[in-house]
């Protein structure tokens, strides 16, 4: 069994030329839960897709455990199918003719033989609470067992790291903190790490033992994340938390300030 430290640890650094501006991260972490925050249209899903071989940066590396995904110095760059990377995207990207067990089973070609696969697809659908299931189709689910099926599809391929893009927002709003209390049961025993991407402050909040925001590419900020929120260490990082009453203050002295908006 790989060692827990090993696969509970990211490194990146990557630049990657969007439209209107260069994502270029660095950030590296061990903590199990990673939040990151932003705006729409920041990068997230960018960062996300790279890290998935999905898309390709221009130059940096990718680190997972004691693995190289990607380098671009090393000249290194695994395809997506060997990056052991469980992707839940928005729209979940469920196969629409195939059934819940069909759509479990196809993340399991190549592995293991087939008389093995029934007893860990019947465990999954124990686990994700969709025993019975099995024999319908994606349109026949809700919402919520939807997201349960594509989790089950990422869990059956035994990922080291699972990337989560703003799951809940193809959810109803008195669906999500259902959904993302739930999600975070599922992952509990999971032995590797989980970055979700999220324009939501408080979805980041609840999940994320380490934030990382983003603002057009850069990183604005990251630390553990209640400390973060409690003490942004700029303006821009400030309003990704929610701050509203943000004021310019002058010094005065070694002691004392103006701020001018207050009076």
């Amino acid at each position: 069994m790989e060692n827990a430290e090993q696969s509970s640890f990211c490194k990146l650094s990557l630049q990657l030329p969007l439209d209107s501006f260069l994502l270029d991260i660095h950030f590296s972490s061990n903590k199990k839960r990673i939040g990151i925050l932003g705006a729409s249209g920041s990068g997230k899903s960018m960062c996300l897709k790279s890290i998935a071989g999905i898309v390709t940066p221009k130059q940096g590396e990718i680190l997972l455990g004691d693995s190289c995904l990607f380098s671009s110095s090393k000249k290194i760059n695994l395809p997506p199918q060997k990056r052991r990377i469980g992707y839940l995207f928005q729209s979940y990207a469920l196969f629409p003719h195939l059934t819940v067990w069909e759509n479990i089973a196809i993340a399991m070609q190549g592995k293991a033989n087939k008389e093995s696969w029934s007893e860990r697809i019947f465990a999954l659908l124990r686990k994700m609470e969709l025993s019975g299931l099995e024999k319908r189709f994606p349109g026949e689910l809700s919402g919520g067992q939807q997201q349960r099926v594509a989790l089950a599809r990422i869990f059956a391929n035994e990922p080291k790291m699972i990337l989560l893009d703003e799951p809940f927002s193809a959810l109803d709003l008195y669906l999500r903190d259902k959904m993302q209390e739930e999600l975070m049961l599922h992952l509990e025993e999971f032995p590797g790490q989980a970055i979700m991407v999220s324009h939501s402050r408080d979805e980041i909040y609840r999940f994320a033992e380490e934030v990382i925001m983003l603002q057009e590419g850069k990183v604005i900020g990251q630390g553990e994340t209640k400390e973060v929120f409690r003490q942004p260490k700029n303006r821009q990082a400030a309003i990704l938390t929610g701050c509203k009453n943000i004021a310019k203050a002058k010094k005065l002295g070694e002691h004392s300030i103006f701020i001018e908006d207050w009076g």
